[in-house]
């Protein structure tokens, strides 16, 4: 995503899942993001984090409707991220 500054934002997907049934699918795009990343998923989503490479919670703003969620990434600086989504009984790692 490249931010009104000019930096780009990342998200990566490497998923990170025990216990999750298959048909719990998560898609996470656009990839890159200008301004904001869209979440879906087949479960209703309960809540979300992002993490930046070094594991630290950032600051990102995320409204969540049911299965649908949009995370506003314009404030973050240039890298890659990590969004951690929990919906019911599990905790996916999202890394795009």
């Amino acid at each position: 995503a490249v931010t009104p500054s000019g930096e780009t934002v990342t998200i990566v997907n490497a998923s990170v899942e025990e216990n999750v049934a298959e048909s719990n699918k998560v898609v996470v795009y656009p990839n890159p993001a200008t301004d904001v990343v869209n979440v879906e998923t087949s479960e209703p989503i309960t809540a979300i984090a992002v993490y930046n490479m070094n594991g630290a919670a950032v600051n990102a703003e995320y409204s969540v409707n049911g299965n649908n969620a949009t995370i506003n990434v314009r404030g973050l600086a240039s890298g890659i991220y990590f969004v951690r989504i929990n919906n019911g009984e599990a905790v996916r790692v999202i890394k795009r």
